[in-house]
């Protein structure tokens, strides 16, 4: 656990004592947010899948849907406790736009929670799992930000820095006193915290994802007990190649597209000394080496 907590999904009072910030739920409310509805039906069959954004979850839903297993997202869709959910027309839009099968799950449980939440917000619950998914800070982030980028609408956006560019957005903390970095050290901070729980906890790098699909999520399934063959996986990650995925997504879709490059170490395209700063303080550089990721500095980006 890191020394010093940075609190942006949380507050603090004057003893040090840490409590959810309700700004942060109102701010994240439709595109973060957990509605209490929801909260009350995620139960002990429930698996949480944590990642704060663009770190390749898209496809693994993708994967999760062509093998007919449950994955929502909890915070645009309504959950049941049955295992049932129902979907609002923007869910189903969404779904539509991303996902290249028609099929319904076939089989409810588990259900495949995906949140962009800590776990402080399900704190009160037994979870039947934890899937935390995780990329590369340096790829994840710029990848959001291109993507939010594209979805920019300033008359809703309280960001309000779409105009601005990559370095200015990456050191931007007008919303809720916190930079993107800082918020990623917080969330995944936060959800490995959450292994100390009885929860069956797997971690999955976009890396390994991104190199071996079909390896890498059989790996997680079994964790939770779901059984597949190697040939239901590896006709399920063909069908959620990135190229499969942006193909489906440019046929169906008009707006923004979400499905980007999928690429490792993008990185290394784009870095320079300037953007390292940004990159190089020691919560980071600690919780990422955790993870697996070395945010060593060095000038021959070519070798780093």
């Amino acid at each position: 656990m890191l020394d010093r907590m940075i609190t942006g999904f949380f507050v603090e009072d004057q003893e040090g004592h840490r409590r959810l910030n309700d700004e942060f739920r109102r701010f994240r409310e439709d595109g973060y947010g957990l509605p209490p509805d929801n909260l009350r039906a995620i139960g002990d069959k429930d698996v949480i899948v944590a990642n704060y954004g663009s770190a390749g979850t898209v496809a693994i839903n993708n994967i999760l849907a062509e093998l007919g297993l449950n994955y929502v997202a909890s915070n645009i869709a309504t959950l049941h406790a049955d295992g049932t959910s129902s979907a609002t027309e923007s869910y189903t839009e969404r779904w539509q736009q991303l996902i290249t099968t028609r099929q319904a799950a076939t089989t409810l449980w588990p259900r495949f929670t995906k949140t962009h939440l800590p776990h402080e917000y399900f704190s009160s619950k037994r979870l039947g799992g934890v899937w935390i998914v995780v990329r590369d800070p340096r790829d994840a982030l710029y990848s959001l930000y291109r993507i939010l980028h594209q979805q920019d609408d300033p008359a809703t956006d309280p960001y309000e820095t779409w105009n601005h560019s990559f370095d200015d957005w990456i050191n931007d903390n007008s919303v809720l006193n916190r930079r993107p970095v800082d918020m990623w050290v917080e969330f995944y901070s936060s959800w490995l915290e959450r292994a100390g729980y009885q929860d069956e906890l797997t971690i999955t790098r976009f890396e390994d994802f991104k190199r071996n699909p079909a390896q890498t999520i059989g790996a997680a399934l079994e964790r939770f007990g779901v059984k597949v063959t190697r040939q239901q996986l590896d006709a399920a990650a063909s069908a959620s190649s990135f190229a499969a995925m942006q193909t489906h997504e440019s046929a169906v879709s008009t707006g923004a597209q979400v499905i980007r490059r999928g690429m490792i170490n993008e990185w290394r395209e784009w870095m320079d000394d300037e953007k390292w700063r940004a990159f190089s303080g020691d919560d980071l550089r600690e919780l990422a080496g955790k993870l697996g990721y070395d945010l060593t500095f060095t000038s021959d980006l070519s070798h780093s």
